[in-house]
């Protein structure tokens, strides 16, 4: 690199073992999104309040980092995490695990509770097309649900919105970084769509909205639902502006090792960035 040239730096996210993700419905989920129908679920561990502390002790003896607490939505598009508030305060009082937590809706008193039992990041899925939130999500329900959520997590230590690239039409994903906008939120974690009809649509579409995205002033994350085994596509959007990526290629690392760039690995959830 020439001299007084600023090193670009990527941090490169491998949650793995050390930031497993637990599932608090195991394999169900009521929601059913025509895009998911819970097959996510399936690579989450399935945890009760009781395992949860279990698996956390656990983690916690091995020096993981911490976990994801996930689950599958209800019909409301609700995750409840409300039977594991004693179990998370517990976990928080006596390890050193940091907490990611997906929530779905919450309302005040919810986002309350879930801040005070310790939970370090927050993370929700923002969608602004009043069609696909009806009739893909299958929620009936608004584009101001998702703002009612973001404003109640506004006292919380982290909140990290997530957008999936190709769910939504592209005024809808307009629309999800206008809302984004009006909040404090840490990062935002752009994903793709998975399964798509046509994945080179995605891999089109993403870099473009990553160099929209970051213009919010926030990190932008590439996420870990995303078309994989594609380098061009991500270092397509590490050009577009994203500074982070979770399990990028060895292709990609290789090409900016090349280029200069300096790698920065962590093995932890990357909304924690």
């Amino acid at each position: 690199m020439q001299k007084g040239c600023t090193m670009k730096v990527l941090t490169a996210y491998y949650p793995g073992n050390s930031f497993p993700a637990f599932s608090v419905t195991g394999r169900e989920c009521r929601q059913q999104c025509e895009h998911c129908k819970g097959r996510f679920l399936k690579g989450m561990l399935p945890v009760t309040p009781d395992t949860l502390i279990t698996q956390a002790y656990s983690l916690h003896a091995k020096g993981a980092e911490g976990f994801l607490l996930s689950g599958g939505c209800d019909e409301q598009g609700r995750i409840n995490l409300m039977p594991f508030l004693k179990a998370i305060k517990k976990i928080k009082n006596e390890t050193g695990l940091k907490i990611n937590a997906h929530t779905g809706f919450l309302n005040k008193s919810e986002a309350a509770e879930l801040i005070a039992a310790g939970i370090d990041c927050f993370c929700l899925d923002i969608v602004q097309d009043p069609e696909i939130i009806r009739n893909k999500l299958n929620l009936d329900s608004s584009p101001a649900k998702y703002a009612e959520t973001l404003e109640v997590l506004q006292s919380a230590p982290k909140v990290v919105p997530h957008v999936c690239v190709g769910l939504q039409s592209p005024e809808g994903e307009e629309n999800s970084l206008q809302l984004i906008s009006q909040f404090n939120c840490s990062a935002l974690v752009v994903l793709g769509l998975m399964y798509a009809e046509d994945p080179k649509i995605i891999g089109q579409k993403m870099p473009l909205f990553v160099s929209k995205a970051v213009k919010l002033k926030h990190p932008v994350i590439i996420g870990c639902m995303r078309p994989r085994r594609d380098s061009s596509l991500e270092l397509e959007c590490i050009a577009a502006g994203a500074s982070a990526i979770v399990n990028p290629s060895s292709e990609t690392l290789d090409s900016l090792t090349k280029s200069g760039w300096k790698i920065i690995q962590k093995n932890e959830c990357c909304s924690l960035l």
